[in-house]
């Protein structure tokens, strides 16, 4: 009867013939890969000593796969928060957590056993102790033990009037002593009055306005009038029931819908530019002289007293599908019906 074949051994030193090394690079990098590899002492009465990958490591109670471990422990190291880890590597909250407390452990454990002078000649060290301690309701029950954090903080003094740190601050940051806290400076944006505690956070801020103002520019770029930073316009509006606020000079209560409005605007349009077709010699003159009657009397803005005239605006003064329309027209032209919380517009732009 034939013996059935053996079954694969879990055991690196099993080799198919005696005199085949088992610690070739090959071999030790496929153990290393396969978590299950071990290693057994051949010599008698020694065989129940085994090594293995996990053994004697950090992670030799963990129960996630080696390649998971390393890279939490790289993650961890780079600062990267917890839940971008559990997303990043598919894993549960718990086990990412555990993890991360296990590795600050294993640093506060090491940081023990540092005998570690702190400060010198020329530094300030500033230490922060702090108890926080769980209390009881009622002063009654189980009673908390006292947990204690500290931090320390050391200050290099400069002879100079100006630190080094003040040289490197961006254009409208400035270092400023701290009267609650003697001997810290913090940096203050003069403009915007925002203050900060950290060096880091001026830089990243600065980089933050940096490209708001760069997307700011291309905006511009993308409406087509880059060119453009103030124009005057003149506009005839109409309102109904759903604008912002549906009253006006005209009439206390505005009832008329967004469909008849609009109707009402384009006939106005319709209007205006008959005039101009009437008027070829004089199209500009004859345009803004009916532009402005029309508005003095149908007009539902507080500018129809002033035949609809807005006066010079800039941008960030207006509505802006009402400010990105005025931005568009050139002098002289007029716009098709522009739609706001306000109203149904029709613009004229005259500077």
């Amino acid at each position: 009867m034939p013996l059935a074949p053996a079954e694969p051994s879990p055991y690196l030193y099993a080799t198919s013939t005696p005199d085949t090394s088992a610690f070739t690079y090959d071999k030790i990098m496929a153990a290393t890969i396969d978590e299950r590899a071990r290693w057994r002492c051949r010599r008698k009465g020694c065989r129940d000593y085994e090594v293995s990958v996990r053994a004697g490591s950090f992670f030799a109670k963990s129960k996630l796969p080696l390649t998971k471990c390393l890279q939490l422990l790289l993650f961890w190291c780079s600062y990267l928060p917890v839940g971008i880890a559990q997303q990043w590597l598919d894993i549960s909250a718990v086990a990412t957590i555990d993890w991360y407390n296990f590795c600050r452990n294993i640093c506060y454990k090491e940081m023990l056993t540092c005998n570690m002078q702190i400060g010198g000649p020329g530094h300030i060290v500033e230490i922060d102790e702090t108890s926080l301690k769980k209390k009881s309701r009622y002063g009654r029950g189980l009673q908390h033990p006292d947990n204690w954090l500290f931090g320390a903080e050391t200050k290099a003094q400069y002879a100079n009037s100006m630190s080094t740190t003040a040289k490197e601050l961006p254009r409208g940051w400035k270092e400023v002593q701290s009267k609650s806290r003697p001997g810290k400076v913090y940096f203050l944006h003069v403009k915007s009055g925002e203050k900060t505690w950290k060096l880091s956070h001026v830089h990243a801020k600065e980089r933050e306005f940096r490209h708001r103002a760069v997307d700011k520019k291309k905006r511009r770029s993308a409406d087509g009038s880059s060119g453009s930073e103030s124009v005057q316009a003149l506009h005839i509006l109409v309102k109904h029931s759903g604008s912002r606020r549906p009253s006006s000079w005209r009439q206390e209560t505005i009832t008329r819908s967004k469909a008849v409005a609009e109707a009402k605007a384009g006939g106005i349009r319709e209007k205006l530019l008959a005039c101009v077709e009437a008027n070829p010699d004089r199209s500009s003159e004859a345009l803004r002289e009916l532009f402005e009657e029309i508005a003095k009397e149908e007009s539902d803005c507080s500018s129809a007293k002033r035949g609809g005239d807005l006066g010079p605006f800039t941008r960030g003064k207006m509505t802006p599908s009402f400010e990105k329309a005025a931005f568009a027209l050139k002098v002289g032209e007029m716009s098709d019906l522009v739609e706001s919380d306000s109203g149904i517009h029709v613009i004229l732009r005259i500077a």
